[in-house]
């Protein structure tokens, strides 16, 4: 998962994809969390891609480094509102859960 990647990328030790952790983030929202965190979640990968697509005119995946970051930058936006905010946006959600799981 490149937005893992972003998280702790590889550099003087091995980034998530090399160490196994994208299977680990893929695994742990279906089978440990409560089906509204779940759904949570997916619902942040699918804005994920519609916000790569309306930015930048491709899926995340498909993007370069520095569009991929920005993008990002506007999740984690969304995550500090999250500790701001007394309700939350749904969307708002799943970068924090996809960062806490990384780390």
């Amino acid at each position: 998962m490149a937005a893992a990647e972003h998280i702790i990328p590889a550099g003087g030790t091995p980034g998530v994809i090399d160490t196994g952790v994208t299977a680990f983030v893929d695994h742990m929202p279906g089978a440990w969390s409560a089906p509204i965190d779940r759904d949570r979640f997916l619902a942040g990968l699918s804005d994920l891609h519609v916000r790569s697509r309306e930015r930048a005119g491709a899926s995340f995946a498909m993007l370069d480094v520095a569009t991929q970051l920005s993008v990002l930058a506007s999740f984690d936006d969304d995550a500090s509102a999250l500790r701001a905010a007394r309700n939350p946006p749904a969307h708002a959600y799943w970068f924090a859960m996809l960062t806490y799981l990384t780390v």
